[in-house]
């Protein structure tokens, strides 16, 4: 079973890396751009969570970055 989900239409291209690409190009025109930049992070940080789930969780080390990795996905309320 594989995690990676792929956006319809785009040739196999899946979804976060298609999201990258956009985030990117928008970054690359307007480097101020700070809501580009945080979810690049969290695309960076999902990419991150299927690198570590495709090596598995064999290891204490492992276990302990997928963990954190999914942690930082959790949203807070803004303000808090």
């Amino acid at each position: 079973m594989t995690s990676r989900s792929q956006l319809p239409g785009t040739g196999g291209i899946d979804a976060p890396d298609k999201a990258r690409e956009a985030l990117e190009t928008a970054l690359r025109n307007d480097p101020a751009y700070t809501t580009a930049r945080e979810n690049l992070g969290d695309i960076y940080v999902r990419l991150a969570i299927q690198a570590y789930e495709r090596a598995g969780t064999s290891t204490p080390e492992l276990q302990r970055k997928l963990q954190l990795a999914r942690q930082m996905l959790v949203r807070t309320p803004r303000g808090s």
